[in-house]
């Protein structure tokens, strides 16, 4: 069954990268990146509504369930919205790659917070050295991806990296913490759901309650910001059916999560999907895909992938 596990999580992780780009095309095509996202979380929570309905399951929960349960259970959406919302902002600023790995680096450690102190009433997982060992291997890794790489890059085009840049990377950091507390509390909804029918029904009604307040919240924000929440009878015929795959996507991810989350400890989730997400961030900044930048990785960015993964790999246990 861990195989199993391994591999859906892995799928989550290569469904995430492929849909910031897509995203990221969207955005530039309605002008704004709030619009897109409110697009791509209504293709969410549409398409996990229709699933929920499949499944015969109630689109919203009574009273008493609401009522009888803790109230940050229901904030994972509006996290998640966040986090869709720079990844979308971040991809443009600071490439593929690094959209990826730093969010990264902040969930994997946001995770062993969350496993170590038990958060969110979460069950404790204590912190052994190989842990530890972990974070310090992606602390390496993140310096050597992405410090180092950088570094490299500026001695060869005579450039400096300016402060935006740096205020972009500083927020991957935190917005990967923050997901990793988002995962946490999506799992306590999806656990509390799948107890009163079956694991399956309970995280797909849980993702659409998730997605539904995500969606609410970015609304809201695009409304004061924009003053629309949809893209002009202009911008709709330039879009076609790939521009709505980044929600489709999403819709994967979040489901994955829940699911995961109630068998697997946050930090096992975070490294499952976020190696899907880096081995195909590889590939989307190597080959532009959906019509992104192209940036060569190079040799350092791997070698610095490759021991933040060995890091990973202790953090969940393997050796």
């Amino acid at each position: 069954m861990l195989i199993i596990y391994i591999l859906i999580g892995i799928f989550a992780g290569f469904a995430l990268a492929n849909m910031t780009p897509i995203n990221a095309g969207l955005r530039n095509k309605v002008k704004s990146p709030l619009v897109a996202i409110v697009v791509s979380i209504l293709v969410s929570t549409i398409v996990m509504g229709i699933a929920t309905l499949v499944t015969k399951q109630p689109l919203w929960p009574n009273f008493s369930f609401v009522g009888s349960h803790p109230a940050f259970i229901w904030f994972g959406g509006v996290i998640g919205a966040i986090y869709v919302t720079s990844n979308i902002m971040m991809f443009p600023k600071i490439g593929a790659i690094e959209t990826v790995v730093l969010p990264l680096l902040g969930q994997v450690v946001m995770g062993v917070v969350v496993d170590t102190f038990g958060l969110l009433n979460s069950a404790r997982v204590p912190l052994a050295w190989m842990k530890i060992v972990g974070v310090l291997l992606l602390l390496i890794g993140l310096w050597i991806a992405i410090v180092l790489s950088e570094k490299n890059r500026q001695d060869r085009l005579g450039t400096a990296v300016g402060g935006v840049r740096w205020n972009w990377r500083v927020w991957g950091l935190i917005v990967g913490g923050l997901t990793a507390v988002q995962q946490t509390m999506n799992g306590q909804l999806g656990g509390m759901l799948a107890a009163a029918s079956t694991m399956i029904k309970g995280t797909i009604q849980g993702s659409f309650f998730a997605f539904f307040i995500g969606l609410v919240a970015i609304v809201i924000i695009s409304l004061i910001k924009e003053r629309r929440v949809l893209p002009t009878k202009e911008q709709l015929k330039d879009l076609n059916w790939t521009d709505f795959l980044g929600g489709f996507f999403n819709g994967i991810v979040g489901i994955v999560r829940m699911w995961l989350r109630i068998v697997l400890s946050q930090t096992m989730v975070v490294a499952l999907v976020d190696f899907g997400q880096i081995l195909t961030g590889i590939f989307v900044q190597q080959f532009g895909w959906w019509k992104s930048p192209k940036n060569k990785v190079n040799f350092l960015q791997i070698i610095g992938l490759l021991i933040m993964f060995i890091g990973v790999l202790l953090i969940v246990g393997v050796f």
